[in-house]
């Protein structure tokens, strides 16, 4: 016997039902559930769906799909790290890296000049802070009518789109930058220079990457990791 497309529907309103939200993450359990079901029947054609969906869900454990949304949400968090290595990691490729060492020669050259470096670390991180709520408004905007447009949730999509729910942790460089005490500790010598002028630009980079660049690229790491999510 063969499932019927009327029960696997009813198998996706049983996912929803035991709260997993993921289209992708359903379809996996759909259809790992339907084998399970079919299985049963080659052994006892005489069970009714319902029964065999009951025996197959119970083989989860006490905690039911939670495990299985937990595993997945680490592994496509970890798919996500990987997504702004492979980002970041490709400004030191040619010709990419010139844009890099532009940006902090330019950053290291302004504090190497400047007398009141205090006041200009200060002042580009509220350019930084101002231009990331600005990028992050925009984000939000997208993240809407994506969902106007589709009622399907894709995993790794909320990963993009969420930034792997890092956002408040974007604001503790520019918290901590933004008090002026801390830059009592520095002496302000070539090397203190050098790695100033790095941390602002692999920050700027990151930030770059994770509000801009990923979720301009969306589509392409979703259809790679989805082959249907083109058709959804």
């Amino acid at each position: 016997m063969k499932i019927s497309s009327e029960q696997i529907q009813n198998l996706y309103k049983f996912t929803q039902k035991h709260y997993v939200e993921y289209f992708d993450l359903q379809t996996e359990l759909v259809d790992h559930l339907a084998n399970g079901i079919e299985t049963q029947w080659q052994h006892n054609p005489h069970i009714s769906f319902e029964d065999a969906l009951e025996k197959e869900f119970k083989k989860f454990g006490v905690f039911g799909f939670m495990e299985v949304v937990e595993e997945r949400q680490k592994a496509l968090g970890k798919k996500y790290l990987g997504i702004i290595k492979k980002e970041f990691l490709s400004y030191f490729s040619w010709p990419e890296f010139i844009k890099f060492a532009t940006l902090w020669s330019v950053l290291f050259a302004g504090l190497y000049w400047v007398g009141n470096k205090e006041m200009l670390v200060v002042s580009l991180l509220i350019i930084i802070f101002v231009v990331m709520l600005y990028m992050l408004f925009k984000l939000n905007h997208t993240i809407k009518q994506r969902r106007r447009n589709s009622n399907k949730k894709w995993m790794l999509e909320q990963h993009i789109f969420n930034l792997g729910g890092v956002v408040r942790g974007m604001f503790i460089p520019l918290e901590l930058g933004a008090q002026l005490r801390l830059f009592e500790l520095f002496s302000w010598s070539v090397l203190t220079i050098t790695f100033v002028s790095l941390a602002i630009t692999i920050y700027v980079f990151l930030l770059y990457i994770m509000i801009y660049k990923i979720p301009k690229k969306a589509r392409v790491y979703l259809t790679e990791t989805y082959p249907e999510y083109n058709y959804s």
